[in-house]
């Protein structure tokens, strides 16, 4: 072996002996980690729920309400059609004339 190779080969050798102590360190720190927590792991309880969360969903709207002083049916949207909402049914009336049954 010429003296480049053997410089080489001893720059390898310091590198994987360099993993070999990186992976051993982080094996034993795994191992520390599995010992300290002592098996399973275990989220903590979630707080009880206060009783005004607990209420039946449709009273929901109406603490808004009572602050703006309006009675809670104020406070629903109202559905509006398109603008073109007449054409459009219109158009769909003469395609169902035109084929039939669809």
């Amino acid at each position: 072996m010429s003296g480049d190779q053997l410089r080489r080969l001893k720059e390898l050798e310091k590198e994987s002996e360099r993993r070999r102590r990186a992976v051993s360190d982080l094996t034993l720190d795994k191992q520390i980690l599995k010992e300290a927590a002592g098996g399973t792991f275990q989220a903590p309880a979630p707080p009880p729920l206060h009783r005004s969360c607990l209420r039946p969903a449709r009273d929901l709207g109406a603490p808004a309400c009572r602050v703006l002083g309006q009675h809670r049916s104020t406070q629903r949207r109202i559905p509006r059609g398109r603008a073109d909402e007449e054409r459009l049914v219109a158009d769909m009336i003469e395609l169902a004339r035109q084929s039939g049954r669809y």
